[in-house]
């Protein structure tokens, strides 16, 4: 397998580390992430299948008929692939703008992590109906969220597919996000036809940028500050936090504090389960009702 490395992008093994940070400790994700050399800019960009969880040990390979594969050991299960076998696949490439391909002899693209997104978009990479971007899963459980562009080419935040909380308004078809931090819709002309630009637009210190929607389902533009060492947000969708919807979860209210938005159970005699401030990837869980039957009788979470 043949695979070029890079100064700010690393495809990723499963031995490297588990790319939720230990919300779900039970397995390990294939993906390429950042690799600026400081731990808190090592955000993954890509996953395999989704993001599926795999064993320590499992492997991710370039075999012999062209396919890309991850399998599962020691019982040797493919549990995703690339579906190339019939292509012409001569090897596997990470380009310098973080995009994953398969080329063939003539080194054409014949497969890549950019037609396949997950949660993020990184600087010159487009989305056209259907793809969509996905908010990561939270202690296992399939997120609700997406970020789409529908088959009229409009953008939307939806929730569960049919619930809009954000949206463009315009639509084309193509969306595309720019080296600079620009969010536009482009015609077949490569003309703008619609655009959110972030705060620091124009910043020439700013070198590193990605569009992603979180675990609260909101869509963020984010861009490293090589001062504070961080990915500061410097754009989002959904200006309100309360705005989306079923942030908060069941049984849930979502209020404000002197610190912004923040959820809180509906009910004064709910169990807190999983509530947690608003801030990019902390997604409330929601509350669970406890009802108590008869004097010695059961407690029953509804």
């Amino acid at each position: 397998m043949c695979v070029s490395w890079l100064n700010h992008l690393l495809l990723s093994g499963l031995s490297v580390r588990n790319f939720n940070d230990g919300d779900d400790a039970d397995g390990y994700v294939v993906g390429i992430k950042y690799n600026l050399g400081d731990k808190a800019a090592k955000l993954p960009v890509w996953t395999v299948g989704g993001g599926l969880r795999v064993p320590l040990n499992s492997t991710f390979r370039l075999d012999k008929d062209g396919r890309l594969v991850l399998m599962k050991n020691p019982s040797g299960i493919t549990l995703w692939s690339s579906n190339t076998s019939t292509l012409g696949v001569q090897k596997a490439s990470l380009l310098d703008n973080g995009n994953l391909v398969l080329l063939s002899s003539k080194n054409e693209v014949l497969w890549e992590s950019f037609s396949s997104p997950t949660n993020t978009l990184l600087p010159g990479q487009s989305l056209h109906y259907p793809q969509t971007l996905r908010a990561p899963s939270t202690r296992s459980i399939s997120s609700y969220y997406n970020f789409v562009i529908s088959q009229t080419g409009e953008l939307k935040l939806v929730w569960e597919h049919n619930v809009t909380y954000w949206r463009s308004h315009f639509s084309s078809n193509e969306a595309r996000f720019d080296s600079d931090g620009v969010l536009g819709l482009y015609d077949d002309g490569n003309k703008v036809v619609w655009s959110v630009s972030p705060k620091d637009y124009g910043d020439p210190s700013v070198t590193f940028r990605h569009l992603r929607i979180d675990r609260d389902g909101n869509l963020r533009i984010y861009s490293w500050d090589n001062v504070s060492h961080t990915w500061k947000a410097v754009w989002q969708a959904v200006q309100d936090q309360c705005d989306v919807f079923g942030s908060c979860g069941l049984y849930s209210v979502c209020g404000y504090n002197s610190s912004g938005s923040i959820c809180d159970c509906l009910y004064s005699d709910s169990l807190e389960w999983g509530i947690s401030s608003s801030a990019a990837d902390s997604g409330g869980s929601g509350c669970k009702k406890w009802w108590i039957w008869g004097i010695v009788g059961c407690i029953q979470a509804c």
